[in-house]
């Protein structure tokens, strides 16, 4: 019943249910089933044609943000085996290359349709649309002087980027309350379908030790390391609820996605977890209310985890065998650096674009940098270099308890794309945008405050003149350190690649950060009245003349 005693209506019930937490975690579970019964292509139209739906149908974009962010997991490569790769579509999948066509087109009329009836208030503030579409246009140019430079395989790339733009584009303008609790209660039940899928997958395995040990499980949409990095997101926003709703349950939660992580035997995320899990543990019980409640909470854990360790340890040995054979040493990887950064050196202004020549097949450096220099050179590395700019502005912006745990998501994310395939990752980086947004739309809730990033002129004029020495440095550095190592071809030594990306990532973020400020503090109050003035006279001269 409502205040003025009238029965709310079944549409108004399914509104609010929709509106709702309990929905987020009811696509959860519809996604879990989907994937367990083999649904996934007929689930996965359905659900997400139900989401750009709800666009028209309601004032805000809740139902829509939540289908997206999780309506993936419910999907299995074995579908689309040669299409991703290739760029082909086979015969036999004709019918799902068309109605993937016809739903983006749906989805952008129902954002263009959403957009112009319920315009958010203040979203152009740090707003990424712009450095977005420059990202399109570096993707569609990529290889251009290069001879395998082709449109066709350019478009395919732009198309899963355009689509993760489209999906961005709402979540900047849809009215959704309290964002960030909503983003962060999807990242934690995206957290418990990944921990049902692994579980599943494992438990199905017919040697699970040894499929642990070496990385054989795939549960459909993505191997261990893709399972990984999200897994990490997962752990951040259960400790950020555990926080802020001072629920040490969200502490036991966050433990068993560890548990997940740790089944992933994903080197490079496990080991950049563990360098900011005492950094995140000691931010959570100084911020914390209940210290007593979440101390023996997290004594109760380690007690548990202590004596599983302690009774099961030939079982630990030969579940992480591989991993500390492996240690940090990757020579495989080494040499694709080599070999990509040798294309950068021959395409240096637009790159050799992301398809090989010969096979046909997705370029994969195993590493942002490299992709991002070999595949759109120069000109994409600035391009991008302006969206992490723009990402890292957001970050800054202000101090909350969700900005510490936006910046580890940011983080782990940043980390991995070092030595992994994060470019391809469209569900990673959708799940950063929803953070990020969140982030936005709480900085636009405060008011305004005092940035977390404040400089002088004198030091921006230093700091943008370092960042040009160190992309100059790493410019000229990049192409005297690859090597030939006989059997391995070209390859770049680690070390090398490290200094080599020091240079572009520090100096970028320094010359982006520093010119940023000069302009938005310095130059701009000077610069744009002028311009308005000369534009003025240019024109009033002419209908003066007319």
């Amino acid at each position: 019943m409502t205040q003025q005693g009238v029965k709310m209506t079944f549409i108004q019930k399914a509104q609010n249910f929709i509106n709702s937490l309990s929905f987020v975690y009811a696509v959860a579970l519809a996604v879990a089933l989907i994937w367990l019964i083999g649904w996934e292509i007929a689930g996965f139209f359905m659900l997400v044609a139900f989401a750009c739906t709800t666009l028209l149908l309601q004032r805000n974009a809740t139902p829509f943000v939540v289908i997206t962010s999780l309506v993936t997991y419910c999907l299995s490569l074995k579908q689309v085996p040669a299409s991703i790769e290739t760029g082909r579509v086979p015969a036999d999948f004709v019918w799902l290359a068309v109605a993937l066509m016809v739903l983006f087109a749906y989805m952008i009329f129902c954002v263009v349709y959403h957009k112009k009836k319920y315009p958010r208030q203040n979203n152009k503030f740090l707003n990424l649309g712009t450095s977005f579409a420059f990202c399109l246009v570096a993707l569609a140019l990529a290889g251009l002087f290069s001879d395998q430079f082709s449109f066709g395989n350019n478009a395919i790339v732009v198309v899963l980027y355009a689509l993760l733009f489209v999906i961005y584009l709402v979540l900047s303008s849809g009215d959704i309350p309290d964002y960030k609790k909503l983003i962060a209660h999807i990242i934690v039940a995206v957290g418990l379908v990944i921990s049902f899928e692994v579980i599943v997958t494992i438990a199905n395995c017919p040697d699970p030790i040894t499929y642990v040990a070496r990385k054989m499980w795939v549960v459909g949409w993505g191997g261990p390391n893709n399972v990984a990095t999200t897994m990490c997101f997962c752990i951040m926003m259960a400790f950020y609820l555990c926080l802020s709703n001072e629920n040490p349950l969200y502490l036991v939660l966050a433990a068993c996605f560890v548990v997940i992580e740790l089944l992933t035997v994903s080197r490079g995320n496990i080991y950049s977890l563990f360098l900011i899990m005492p950094f995140v543990g000691v931010y959570g019980f100084v911020k914390t209310k209940r210290k007593k409640a979440m101390a023996l909470t997290l004594l109760a854990i380690v007690a548990v985890v202590a004596l599983f360790v302690y009774t099961n340890q030939s079982l630990i040995d030969k579940l992480f065998e591989v991993m500390r054979e492996k240690g940090l040493e990757n020579t495989p990887r080494r040499a694709l650096w080599g070999y990509f950064v040798d294309l950068f050196n021959n395409n240096k202004l637009f790159g050799a674009g992301f398809f090989d020549p010969v096979s046909s097949t997705m370029y994969k450096p195993h590493a942002i940098l490299v992709h991002i220099l070999s595949g759109m050179g120069i000109f994409g590395l600035l391009v991008f270099g302006y969206h992490y700019y723009r990402k890292y502005i957001i970050l800054l912006s202000h101090g909350s308890a969700f900005r510490f745990f936006a910046v580890m998501v940011c983080y782990q994310l940043f980390m991995y794309s070092v030595i992994d395939m994060d470019f391809y990752m469209i569900y990673q980086n959708f799940l950063v945008l929803g953070v990020l947004e969140a982030l936005k739309q709480e900085r636009e809730e405060l008011g305004k405050t005092t940035p977390i990033l404040h400089v002088p002129v004198w030091a921006n004029v230093v700091i943008c003149l370092l960042g040009i020495a160190l992309a100059i440095v790493g410019t000229v550095f990049v192409s005297d350190a690859i090597v030939w190592e006989e059997g391995l071809g070209w390859c770049l030594w680690e070390i090398d690649y490290i200094i080599t990306f020091a240079c572009y990532v520090v100096g970028g973020v320094a010359l982006f950060i520093s010119w940023g400020n000069l302009w938005r503090n310095n130059l701009k109050p000077v610069v744009k009245p002028k311009l308005k003035q000369l534009l003025a006279k240019i024109f009033g001269n002419k209908q003066t003349n007319k």
